[in-house]
């Protein structure tokens, strides 16, 4: 599998102005925007901690997230967002449009 590297978000995800940014390759976040299947295609970042793209690609595959070897992994990503998935080994989480539903973690099935 190739891993594609980028600076920015693949499907519009919007980043806050004061948002301080991390780099994920270094430490071991694999994170890329991507499409939820679960809902009506909205935008999604989904985020986890693994040790290799491969096995980062299978574990967001399993919890339900297209990723394909096209889909871009992104190099930088906020702060909090790569604490928390550094925090809980074997967590997706995410965040769209929603508010309401930008807090939502997905426990990765075993």
């Amino acid at each position: 599998m190739h891993d594609y590297e980028q600076q920015g978000p693949a499907v519009g995800l919007a980043e806050p102005a004061a948002v301080r940014l991390v780099d994920a390759t270094a430490l071991g976040v694999y994170a890329y925007d991507t499409y939820d299947v679960m809902g009506a295609d909205d935008p999604v970042r989904v985020l986890i901690a693994a040790r290799s793209t491969r096995h980062a690609v299978h574990w967001v595959r399993r919890a339900g997230f297209p990723v394909h070897r096209w889909t871009p992994r992104l190099a930088q990503v906020p702060t909090d967002e790569a604490t928390r998935s550094l925090a809980v080994p074997g967590v997706v989480i995410w965040r769209n449009h929603d508010p309401d539903l930008s807090e939502q973690w997905f426990y990765l099935p075993h």
